[in-house]
This record gives C-alpha cells, structure tokens and sequence, in this order.
C-alpha cells in the first residue's frame, strides 16, 4: 500500500535490520577491529535486509495492529467510525459516511435500527479504498509517512527487544565459565520482556486483557519460525561475541560488565519508547487516511 516501494522497504525492512545487525556485531567489533570494504558492506545490507523481515515477522506478533474493543479485536479504521469514539469529529464522521456511501456505495455507519452485522468488515473494506483512492490521486500523502514510520518505531523496537536477552548472554558468559544455562535463561528474560513490554503497549492505547494470552500464543504458533530463526542468530552471534571478548586482551573484564549493563538498560527503555510511539502512529495513520481523503474529495 506504500506508492515508493523503496520508502518502505527502508523504513520497514532495513533501518530494524541494520540496528539489530548493529547489536549482534558490536561486542565483536569492539574486541577484533576490522576494515569494512564494500564487499562487506554489500553482504552487511542483504544481511540486514534479511534481518529485517524475521523483525517484522516477530513485530506483528508483539504489536498487532488490533486492539480489544467489547468482545472483538478491532482496528483503528474500524473504532474511529464509531459513535463513542471522540478522536474524529462528528461532523467529519458524518461527511465520510456521505462520501464513501456515493463514491463506493458503501455504508460505514449504521441508521438507527439497520443492521450492523459486518459493519467492521464494510469499514475495512472502505478504509482500504479511500487509501487506494489516496494513492492514485495524491503525489504525495502525509498518510503513506505515518505508515511508514508505524513501521520503523515497531520494528525499532522489537530488535532491540532481541538484543536484550543477547546482552544479557554476553555479559554472563564473559563473567562465568560454565554456560551451558545461558540459552534457557536468556530465552525466558526475552519471553518475559517481550510480553510485559507489549501488555504495557495495550494497556496504554486502552485495550482489553481479556484472552491476552491466548492471542498472543496464537500469533506466536503462526510465526514460530521466525521466532527460531531469531534465536540461531542470536545464540550464534553470542557465542562468537563471548569468545572474541575472551581473547580481547585492550578490553578491560570490568568495562566488558559495565558496558553490556548498560547497554541492557538503554535497550529497555529505547523498546519502551518505541513501542508507545508505533501505537500512536498507527492511530494516526488512520486518522490520516480519513482526513486526507474527505479533504481530495472536497476539491473535487
């Protein structure tokens, strides 16, 4: 839905590719100085590009776009149109039910007394259009930012929630010998970050616990095996970062500690941050959409 394909694909796709690239190689890079070339660089943007999609994968299952209204998962598209939502105007409301009724012969809002079954799935329906009408009428649309920096702050956010377990690997296994419990411990701090940070996230934008659980394990069995390939990389990546901080001998074991506490902690608080910023853009962006499009249709 993006018109320069390239627009997002960096923003989505590469910019959370490249930070969670960055995260993996940083430890290494400060034990065993290298030279970049081009050749290197080459294979560090395809890498980072790959990179990108298991972030995005793993970003649909911590940050979907639904959010829990009455006894349904809903989207922003769809909740905005109702008549207890305050985000758009009445008024507004009432000129987008007119213009979509005459030029997709749609009905987003119900009369008093017709029926409302499948009203969200009309609304998703009209969304889409007045986005694709958006598109194709507008060179430019504030609408298709939104949507891409929705997708950079959720993917910004969901690698530096993978880097969080892998720090926390590389700063133990640099103080311990043994590290055969590693694996499992980082595993279950990345579970529980990644779950309480996205409870946080609903919670804020004012969604519903109810079947918290069962959705998100839901998601998570559809997209399991991204989730697998994040954690091969990630112990990989920690291994070899463990074993080059061993080796490094103008790294201090102290500043090792100090640095990939630290680097936890920033972690933390950049995923939070991020996170609540992609929720805000989301709901923007579809603000946006309805906006842009009653305005176009104004001038017409």
């Amino acid at each position: 839905m993006i018109e320069k394909f390239n627009f997002y694909d960096l923003y989505a796709y590469f910019s959370p590719g490249v930070v969670l690239l960055t995260l993996i190689v940083g430890p290494f890079a400060l034990a065993v100085p290298f030279s970049l070339s081009v050749q290197s660089g080459v294979i560090a943007l395809v890498i980072s590009y790959v990179f990108g999609h298991i972030v995005q994968n793993i970003a649909r299952v911590l940050f979907p776009s639904k959010f829990r209204k009455g006894s349904k998962n809903r989207l922003p598209s769809q909740i905005l149109l109702d008549k207890d939502d305050k985000s758009l105007s009445h008024e507004l409301k009432v000129l987008l039910t007119k213009l979509i009724k005459k030029e997709f012969g749609l009905t987003v809002i119900a009369a008093e007394g017709e029926d409302n079954t499948n009203r969200d799935e009309i609304r998703d329906d009209a969304f889409r259009l007045c986005r694709t009408y958006l598109l194709q009428e507008s060179k430019k649309s504030y609408a298709e930012q939104l949507q891409g920096m929705y997708a950079l702050f959720r993917g910004i956010s969901t690698a530096c929630l993978l880097g969080i377990p892998f720090y926390v690997f590389v700063a133990v296994g640099v103080a311990l010998t043994s590290r055969i419990w590693l694996i499992p411990v980082s595993a279950c701090i990345w579970l529980f970050l990644s779950i309480g940070i996205q409870w946080w996230f609903r919670s804020v934008e004012g969604a519903s616990t109810n079947g918290f659980w069962k959705r998100t394990w839901k998601r998570f069995r559809e997209q399991w095996y991204f989730w697998f390939l994040a954690a091969v990389i990630l112990v990989l990546g920690s291994f070899f970062d463990v074993r080059a901080l061993e080796c490094s001998h103008h790294v201090p074991g102290s500043a090792m500690m100090f640095g990939t506490i630290a680097m936890v902690l920033i972690l933390v608080s950049t995923a939070l941050v991020f996170a609540t910023s992609s929720g805000s853009m989301m709901w923007q962006f579809a603000m946006t959409v309805y906006r842009e499009y009653a305005a176009l249709k104004q001038k017409v």
